[in-house]
């Protein structure tokens, strides 16, 4: 075996002792560097990631134009995701049938149904220079017997059911926060052309809207109105409000999960504390890695040339 053999491990092993020295001298600033990024990881993780919800636009109103006035109008919102939008339906109740005609116009954002200019068959979408796109719908022609077991001013109905593409829907929750557009309703009387007439009068009659929830019982709504919770249900009522164009804008009404609110509550004052421990590991690993370099350093000028 030659001399060369011998050696040839040398330089390797050299190097071994110097990387193990390196790690031994500066093993503790490491291990406090560890410890911050483990604590930082814990309090990213820990940390809720609920933020207050913000329905986009969507539904913008309701507008009935018939020439009898109803007992009150429903509408109600479900999300549909077949078809990437929502199922609305549309209720006028009456104690009894009567000979009828009309319109219902909904005020959609102009991307519904996939673009400005998309509008249903059955649909009828003039122009509409304000940004929103305006469906008209001719209201049904026949009255359904919901049956005596209803009340008197809800036995009959004129049901209408539109599905509206390409739009979310005027909810918007989390596991703390919801938050809903309530649209305006609004009930105009006379005949029925498919444009507003302004001398025709509104008529405030019982008008009722709601959106399909999860959970929605849990909620506590603490800004606009507070719903009423029924199968499923949050439900607004009210008076039919007068001509849309008059109505600012939809209504926001928003509310939190207080069970949710204080489990969260505490999670963020736990991660505080775990994102202080996080900086105090950080800052020590530092003030560590320059004490243990000074030493280095003088260790290595105090070494015989």
């Amino acid at each position: 075996m030659s001399a060369g053999d011998l050696g040839a491990g040398g330089p390797t092993v050299g190097q071994g002792k110097r990387t193990r020295r390196t790690i031994e001298r500066y093993r503790t600033p490491l291990w406090l560097l560890a410890l911050a990024i483990l604590f930082g990881v814990l309090a990213y993780v820990i940390y809720p990631k609920d933020a207050p919800a913000a329905p986009e636009d969507a539904l913008q109103g309701v507008a009935v134009l018939a020439n009898f006035s109803p007992t009150g109008i429903a509408v109600s919102q479900t999300p549909d995701p077949t078809v990437n939008g929502f199922s609305l339906q549309i209720i006028l109740h009456a104690m009894r049938p009567v000979s009828h005609s009309g319109y219902v116009t909904i005020v959609l954002p102009r991307t519904a149904w996939g673009s400005p200019h998309s509008c249903p068959t059955q649909a009828y979408c003039p122009p509409n220079l304000a940004g929103v796109k305006d469906a008209t719908y001719k209201l049904p022609t026949n009255w359904t017997d919901v049956g005596n077991k209803e009340p008197a001013p809800d036995r009959y109905e004129l049901r209408q059911t539109i599905k509206v593409y390409d739009v979310a829907t005027n909810m918007n929750l989390n596991a703390e926060y919801i938050a809903v557009l309530t649209p305006p309703i609004s009930f105009q009387l006379g005949p029925a052309p498919f444009r507003n007439v302004p001398s025709y009068p509104y008529v405030q009659v019982e008008s009722v809207y709601a959106e399909q929830t999860q959970n929605g019982g849990a909620y506590t709504w603490n800004v606009g109105a507070s719903p009423d919770y029924v199968n499923g249900f949050d439900r607004w009522t009210g008076t039919s409000a007068g001509a849309l164009q008059d109505t600012a804008s939809p209504t926001l009404d928003s509310g939190t999960d207080l069970t949710v609110a204080a489990r969260n509550g505490n999670l963020q004052f736990i991660a505080g504390i775990v994102v202080g421990v996080a900086g105090g590991a950080l800052v020590g690993s530092l003030q560590e890695f320059f004490t243990s370099r000074r030493k280095a350093e003088q260790a290595a000028s105090a070494e015989p040339v």
